[in-house]
């Protein structure tokens, strides 16, 4: 009986892995007991995940020349999850354990110098830049995560894969720093959509420095939210000919409401990191309290930051103009609402299992494909939020799919300047692909194996079946074997 309900157990472990909808909420016992089975089951599934192919990624967008051009290369669709890293809460440890290698043995030190200057709003910009060689080499201006700068693990590998390859990259480390590095605090304005002016000044100080050079845009989670938000305002008079957003929402404070809902750990992780800048800023500035819009928030505020994103957002939310959470979350006027035109390409990265950014938030993403032509957007059924972990080293897949876009896009720029501004063919979104057939037959063959080894009776000894001897049976005259 033991042995029964185990096989059971493996069975509902199995299915929370490889359902198509997975488990994405901790706020009911259910829903912790399923992301605990989904764990195991992600374990359990290894062989599966690392044997059998999975379906490609669903591609929406228009369907023209242009954009299928601009994702033709098969990087587009080879990627393959790393098999041992399909659980976002195992992705998001390996991805700790890398930054805490390149921070240890100093990887990416005096690779990279600082820039400070003074914008016309009178605020602090830090950047960092990586140089190439060619003074009209094309740049790839990276607005970092969350809690990042240049070497949090997407961000890093970003930027050393383009340096690679002959292009300069800068990253605007002042948008929201380090909340461990004090000194890497320049001013209280965290990044959020009220520093349209300072990120619109940045980049028309990049490109007085590089007059000759193509400018495109990169976003991992909030930094891709706040190239949306730019995108969208500055419209076709932006100097910016392309744009990767990766992992990010079209309403950055409503996808964090949501994961503070749905997983209040995950959040509280970010929240704290982020109550640790304002903090370190104000120990750095040695003031009691700071200016939010027209709010005044003290040390106090602060520390009561590190229980739940909410919480932050609520000061973000202040510090944009409205009354509180609740209002912004509940009003119709944001920057896609008002103009949801995107003037460059720009491919949109998102993932199935992001948990950060749920699923409801995907739709709207897709939706936007349907009327806006330059934007195209490839959902993976597996990746954790800024994690795209390909094959069994665990290669970071989603730096090289950037560049590749990126590159297609400057060389088509470059050399045919009408190719970016093509008529549609036609519009369509591609179906979204079944699963392979070979995914659940590895399913099937491990449930057997399991069954074969823990059901059945002791005395049964497990061997998989013998080849017949075909020379017999030719003898026997059984058929014509050759």
């Amino acid at each position: 009986m033991i042995k029964f309900f185990l096989f059971l157990f493996v069975i509902y472990c199995l299915f929370e892995s490889i359902r198509p909808n997975r488990v994405q909420s901790v706020a009911t016992w259910l829903g912790l007991f399923q992301i605990y089975c989904q764990l195991f089951g992600d374990l359990l599934a290894i062989p599966i995940f690392a044997f059998c192919s999975l379906e490609a990624p669903r591609i929406f967008c228009k369907k023209s020349e242009r954009n299928l051009r601009l994702i033709s290369d098969p990087i587009f669709t080879s990627y393959h999850p790393c098999p041992w890293l399909i659980s976002p809460w195992l992705s998001w440890i390996w991805l700790i354990l890398v930054e805490v290698y390149h921070d240890f043995f100093q990887t990416y030190e005096n690779k990279n110098y600082e820039e400070e200057y003074l914008t016309p709003s009178k605020h602090d910009a830090k950047l960092e830049w990586l140089h190439a060689e060619k003074e009209d080499a094309p740049i790839l201006i990276i607005l970092p995560t969350f809690t990042g700068h240049i070497t949090a693990a997407p961000i890093a590998s970003t930027s050393y894969n383009f340096h690679s390859k002959g292009w300069r990259v800068v990253v605007c480390a002042k948008v929201m720093a380090d909340g461990f590095k004090s000194e890497c605090v320049t001013q209280e304005r965290m990044w959020c959509f009220r520093n349209y002016e300072d990120q619109e000044n940045t980049i028309l100080h990049i490109k007085q420095r590089f007059p000759e050079a193509s400018l495109y845009g990169y976003g991992c989670s909030l930094g891709g939210a706040l190239w949306g938000n730019y995108l969208t305002k500055k419209g076709k008079s932006t100097l910016i000919k392309g744009v990767v957003i990766y992992d990010a929402g079209l309403d950055f404070l409503k996808c964090g409401a949501s994961a503070d809902r749905r997983l209040p750990l995950f959040s509280s992780i970010i929240s704290k990191n982020a109550a640790a800048g304002w903090l370190n800023w104000m120990k750095w500035k040695g003031i009691e309290e700071c200016k939010v819009g027209e709010n005044t928030i003290t040390k106090s505020d602060a520390e009561s930051l590190k229980s739940s994103l909410v919480k932050f957002y609520k000061l973000a939310c202040l510090g944009n103009g409205f009354k509180d959470l609740s209002t912004y979350l509940s009003t119709t006027r944001t920057p896609y609402k008002k103009n949801s035109k995107f003037p460059v390409p720009t491919l949109i990265l998102t993932s199935n299992t992001d948990v950060f950014m749920g699923r409801e938030f995907l739709k709207e993403i897709s939706a936007l494909c349907k009327k806006d032509q330059n934007v195209i957007n490839l959902v993976h059924r597996y990746g954790a939020h800024a994690c795209r972990w390909s094959g069994w080293s665990a290669e970071d897949w989603q730096c090289s799919a950037t560049f590749q876009f990126l590159h297609n896009v400057h060389e088509a720029s470059r050399n045919n300047p009408l190719f970016m501004t093509e008529q549609l063919l036609s519009n369509t979104k591609k179906e979204d692909p079944k699963r392979p057939m070979s995914s659940y037959a590895g399913a099937v063959i491990l449930l057997f194996v399991f069954l074969k080894v823990f059901i059945a009776p002791e005395n049964e000894v497990f061997s998989f079946p013998e080849f017949p001897d075909f020379n017999k049976l030719r003898e026997a005259g059984m058929g014509n074997f050759t």
